[in-house]
């Protein structure tokens, strides 16, 4: 936006100006102009902007939080049988999400609520899988 071939429309704008006022825009005739609207967006986008980007989800607990109870996005929670052959398995080991194209987002059993380290959780009989 700086010079004469920044963008699109200047080389228009140029034409129309020499055609209408018999002077022709030079290379840096923008530049002005175009520094006062680089300077009021990177303002604007340091002070208001970036308070108006959504938040990142970037832990499976958020998930659970952030949408928990939302018509569009159901969680299902199963109950490891005693005769499941998950049991004394990790998710890492067994093919339980690649089969069923799930994801586990916590553990509840053992008297907790695990959200880390999912992967390396050894499985037991008992165990709830938040999917």
């Amino acid at each position: 936006m700086l010079t004469l071939i920044g963008t699109l429309t200047n080389l228009p704008a140029s034409n129309i100006s020499a055609n209408l006022l018999n002077h022709p825009c030079s290379m840096f005739e923008f530049t002005l102009l175009g520094f006062i609207v680089l300077l009021t967006r990177s303002i604007y986008l340091m002070t208001i902007g970036y308070r108006l980007l959504p938040d990142r989800v970037t832990h499976e607990r958020d998930y659970i939080r952030k949408y928990n109870g939302k018509e569009y996005l159901k969680f299902v929670e199963i109950v490891v049988s005693p005769g499941s052959s998950l049991i004394g398995e990790t998710l890492k080991s067994s093919t339980f999400q690649q089969r069923y194209n799930a994801t586990v987002l916590a553990f509840r059993g053992r008297g907790k609520t695990i959200h880390d380290r999912l992967n390396e959780t050894e499985i037991r009989a008992g165990d709830s899988l938040l999917l």
